[in-house]
């Protein structure tokens, strides 16, 4: 009898240490994942510097459409034209004047050397008395006359330039050219339509060539847990499956924001940050504005 209780009370004490063990075991890991894994957020796909609304810079009606949604675009390429009727007819105008102020001043100018050697020659004869000092002076002042009607003619030029550069300017305002290189990913224009700058929605919207980046709404309870060039896994569920990318905490927000991502109530407000998603040649590239699962290592 004593026999078979040392046996049971021995067994009773390997489960006791068997199960100890495996609850040590447990404690552990939990501990491990705890490590291993920071913080978590939800977060926006973006691109580096946002999206590039842009508007026409004068109203008008569309005459060219020079591109389509979904198009790779090149800084300086042309991307519509406004009927700029007016604006062309008020350059020819500017020309037309600057011309005219250009001629005025040629006739004064070829006119000065005769005076001035007129002038020169009444004084001359005035000092050897050969002539009168009242013609020299009357020839003096012709002289001193034509010198500031061409100094007038030379500001009409001046003015007549400057006139003529505003209606080059104002031309130039009747047609959008792209400002960077990039992508149209919303195109709100068309030939016919009439733009204003102060249009609710931009004419287009351009996606600049520019690495991809993710915007994570951290909740200030795990905001310095976190440090700057810290790893991160992003992930994005497509069709069921999980993908995987890798990144790396480029900025801490400084301030709370108001959360768009998240229904808990707690994520009202939340710290911002800004992660760089690391390249990978055979993963398929993100897309602006995708929502995804950002975990902090």
């Amino acid at each position: 009898m004593r026999s078979w209780l040392k046996i049971l009370l021995f067994s009773a004490s390997g489960l006791l240490a068997a199960c100890s063990q495996d609850h040590k075991n447990a404690a552990q890991e939990i501990s491990s994942n705890r490590l291993l894994t920071h913080a978590m957020a939800r977060g926006r796909v973006d691109v580096e510097g946002g999206l590039l609304e842009l508007r026409v810079p004068v109203r008008g009606q569309v005459s060219h459409l020079e591109v389509g949604l979904g198009q790779d675009i090149h800084r300086g390429q042309q991307l519509l034209d406004l009927d700029a009727q007016n604006a062309k007819l008020g350059l020819a105008l500017a020309q037309g004047e600057l011309a005219h102020a250009r001629a005025a001043a040629a006739v004064l100018q070829a006119a000065l050397p005769h005076l001035r050697r007129d002038s020169l020659r009444q004084e001359a004869a005035a000092h050897s008395g050969l002539g009168s000092e009242d013609d020299a002076e009357q020839a003096a002042t012709r002289l001193a006359e034509q010198i500031a009607r061409l100094q007038l003619a030379q500001s009409d030029i001046e003015l007549a330039q400057i006139r003529l550069d505003q209606a080059r300017h104002l031309l130039k305002q009747y047609s959008l050219s792209a400002p960077i290189d990039g992508r149209i990913v919303e195109l709100h224009a068309q030939t016919g339509a009439l733009l204003d700058p102060q249009d609710s929605l931009a004419a287009m919207v351009i996606a600049p060539q520019r690495p991809l980046i993710v915007h994570a709404e951290v909740n200030e309870a795990f905001i310095n847990r976190l440090h700057r060039g810290q790893a991160a896994r992003v992930d994005i569920d497509l069709d069921g499956s999980s993908e995987h990318y890798d990144a790396r905490l480029e900025h801490i927000g400084e301030m709370l924001v108001k959360g768009h991502l998240s229904e808990d109530p707690q994520m009202a407000h939340a710290f911002d940050c800004q992660l760089t998603l690391l390249p990978h040649p055979h993963q398929a590239p993100l897309r602006i504005g995708q929502t995804v699962m950002v975990t902090f290592l």
